[in-house]
């Protein structure tokens, strides 16, 4: 799929809110881009921990895990973002490093232990309309970390902000020497 021809927004990226982003669920928020095109951008919020777990969301015997809020777009649509050693009946590659999949037989393959390296669940998403991320990038709001390391995508939901807006200053200042 071709990138966000406006903002230079990659599958696989992250977007780190910065601190004129200061109402919930942004605020401090990292997203991980999973679709940029011409259309639309999509992402997951990776660091909104709910009180909810997979006991309240399906019926499989799989362990219990925390559910996080992927973001305000369709609620109530269950996913888990996993690294791509995994596969189910409907999955998106992401990267060659992260997937989502959303169906019933994920469920059944970690019921048997059939897991991937590491995997999230996660309710709703985001997404922006054309031009709309382009102007909040502008605006300040967002700032992008391209090619995230494994360990900034899958950080403690505490932690996740701060080490991510660690990597970027990292990476500008890495680059102005």
């Amino acid at each position: 799929m071709a990138d966000h021809f406006q903002t230079g927004v990659k599958r696989g990226d992250l977007l780190v809110a910065t601190p004129k982003l200061n109402s919930q669920p942004w605020r401090r928020s990292v997203i991980l881009v999973t679709e940029s095109n011409r259309s639309n951008v999509m992402g997951t919020i990776l660091n909104r921990p709910t009180m909810m777990t997979t006991d309240d969301v399906t019926d499989f015997a799989i362990p219990r895990t925390q559910v996080y809020m992927g973001g305000p777009v369709s609620t109530q649509a269950l996913f888990m973002l996993h690294t791509s050693d995994f596969s189910s009946s409907n999955t998106l590659e992401v990267t060659d490093s992260w997937s989502v999949s959303s169906d019933n037989l994920m469920f059944e393959k970690l019921s048997f232990g059939d897991e991937p390296t590491w995997h999230r669940f996660y309710m709703g998403s985001a997404g922006w309309l054309p031009q709309q991320l382009e102007h909040e990038i502008d605006q300040g709001a967002w700032m992008v970390l391209h090619k995230p390391t494994f360990s900034c995508v899958t950080a403690d939901a505490t932690a996740q902000w701060r080490m991510c807006l660690d990597t970027i200053s990292q990476n500008i200042f890495d680059n102005y020497i």
